[in-house]
């Protein structure tokens, strides 16, 4: 006797241009395959994709984001532009998450709500009994056969969620023989212009770098790292011991950046410095030069380059 089940029914997923959010399990898929992207970053998503068309408050997101957690507006900033990269935006193309200045954000893309499947976009093979499991039918039948009924949805349940458990665990885990880098923090960068409209550039480029850094290394606690960026920025030897107790990482990133030109396609200069602390050593050094227009590829480059600096290894596709 075979009995067939169906797979249960889901809260419902979005799509929208080839991509698939499944809010239960937390992936994004596109075309069938999974998207990498930050935990904070996904639930982000999913709250814009709940009010899309609307404006989302910066406070609201903060608050539902991190309910328990007292974190700053840059953080905010460093996870949104985690999910525009995530979803394949570039600098001055932002198809899906729009900026409200003075608000929030919102998202733009036409967003179809569908009814989810079990596989959530991924074929999950559906485990066959092994024949010692196969229940007689006469069993199946008789007065007792509720009981056992019960006993193989239960079982078949059972093997369902390990397969997918061990799924997921397989895409997320590190490939093999790969070793965790060190744990480093992005301080922050000074205008060497001096000018107000290029002040912006500053926090953008350390959340942007901290957000390529974390790829190939551990990245220091966010919350720590705002706290590090309010306090007067020197790097004399007790400044150095301080942020090395705070911020708990072995590597500083610290440098300064410089617009040259005010027209449309300005390039940038920016400088960096990687210390080891609490010593206050140089390890690697570095200057990058690109466009305000292609800022997102001018930091991937950056991050690209400086993790060859510092030997760690480069995150895959």
């Amino acid at each position: 006797m075979t009995v067939a089940l169906s797979p249960p029914a889901e809260k419902r997923h979005y799509r929208f241009d080839g991509f698939v959010v499944d809010p239960v399990r937390r992936r994004l898929m596109r075309a069938g395959e999974a998207v990498t992207i930050t935990p904070k970053a996904f639930s982000i998503l999913v709250i814009l994709l709940e009010r899309h068309g609307e404006v989302v408050d910066k406070e609201e997101l903060i608050r539902q984001v991190w309910p328990d957690t007292l974190v700053t507006e840059a953080n905010l900033t460093q996870n949104v532009c985690s999910l525009r990269k995530a979803l394949g935006e570039r600098a001055n193309e932002h198809r899906y998450v729009i900026t409200v200045a003075g608000r929030g954000y919102s998202f733009a893309a036409e967003v179809e709500e569908v009814a989810a499947v079990f596989s959530s976009g991924v074929d999950i093979p559906i485990p066959v009994l092994p024949p010692r499991l196969v229940l007689p039918a006469v069993i199946l039948s008789g007065t007792r056969g509720r009981g056992w009924r019960a006993a193989a949805v239960l079982i078949l349940l059972l093997a369902v969620a390990a397969a997918a458990f061990l799924l997921a665990r397989k895409q997320s885990a590190p490939p093999e023989g790969a070793e965790e880098g060190p744990s480093l923090a992005v301080l922050g960068f000074r205008n060497l212009s001096g000018a107000p409209a290029s002040e912006w550039l500053g926090p953008a480029l350390a959340e942007m770098l901290t957000t390529e850094l974390a790829a190939g290394g551990r990245v220091a606690s966010g919350e720590n790292v705002a706290r590090a960026r309010k306090s007067p920025q020197s790097l004399d030897p007790d400044s150095l011991r301080r942020l090395h107790r705070l911020l708990d990482c072995e590597l500083l990133v610290v440098g300064s950046y410089l617009p040259l030109g005010n027209a449309e396609g300005a390039r940038i200069r920016l400088d960096l410095r990687v210390l080891r602390l609490p010593g206050g050593d140089t390890v690697a050094s570095l200057a990058v030069v690109g466009t305000e227009a292609d800022l997102f590829e001018l930091v991937a480059r950056t991050g690209r380059e400086l993790q060859q600096a510092l030997g760690l290894a480069n995150s895959s596709p």
